[in-house]
């Protein structure tokens, strides 16, 4: 059965780990955890779902997973990445940089 990873609504978390990966530098899912203040189960679970939705780029190094921002990510998923940059605004978390 396919899993259906997309959905309308953007969660206070997601935008947090969006915020942590928009500077585009490489990160495991232990440094967004710490960078964003949330569980680190939490972090791991959104950063899965940002793969399934070709928001960010996987790195697999041992020992861990590498994360960053994917440099198409306009071209892979334009409608979440409004969404994103929309609920970033009305919750006021600010994105370090312009996407």
């Amino acid at each position: 059965m396919k899993q259906k990873y997309e959905r309308a609504e953007v969660s206070w978390h997601e935008v947090k780990i969006f915020a942590c990966l928009s500077e585009k530098k490489w990160m495991s899912a232990h440094d967004v955890s710490k960078k964003s203040g949330l569980p680190k189960r939490t972090c791991s679970a959104h950063l899965l779902r940002f793969c399934h939705l070709n928001l960010i780029d996987l790195a697999e190094v041992f020992p861990r997973h590498m994360y960053r921002l994917s440099k198409l990510i306009s071209k892979r998923n334009l409608s979440y990445l409004t969404r994103l940059k929309h609920a970033a605004e009305v919750l006021k978390i600010r994105l370090p940089v312009k996407l």
